[in-house]
């Protein structure tokens, strides 16, 4: 049943989400998996709409703000992706020296 009071629905929509966040969210990467076009549609229309600032996507200035707002977190989650890629890091390092060795000798 629908709330008349929307700060009710929003509290209610929340506690349903931290309750059963890990089904959501394995919900949402299947389907992002199972419609690729959809999602690069989305993105589109969504994250890559012009701003009021020249050049600069609605979705990078929300980014821009959430690593301003979070700062301690942000560096948080690079450095744990860090640590958990380090053989592919390794390896694109590597990939990227032998393609460019004569260039950064010099």
């Amino acid at each position: 049943m629908a709330y008349k009071n929307k700060e009710d629905q929003k509290a209610a929509s929340r506690r349903h989400y931290l309750k059963h966040k890990q089904e959501i969210k394995e919900r949402s990467r299947l389907r992002k998996l199972e419609n690729p076009e959809r999602e690069k549609e989305y993105k589109k229309k969504y994250y890559n709409k012009p701003s009021e600032i020249e050049g600069v996507s609605v979705g990078v200035l929300k980014r821009r703000k959430y690593v301003e707002e979070n700062r301690d977190k942000y560096l948080e989650t690079n450095q744990n992706w860090r640590y958990n890629n380090k053989e592919h890091i390794s390896n694109y390092n590597h990939k990227y020296w032998e393609a460019n060795k004569e260039k950064l000798k010099e």
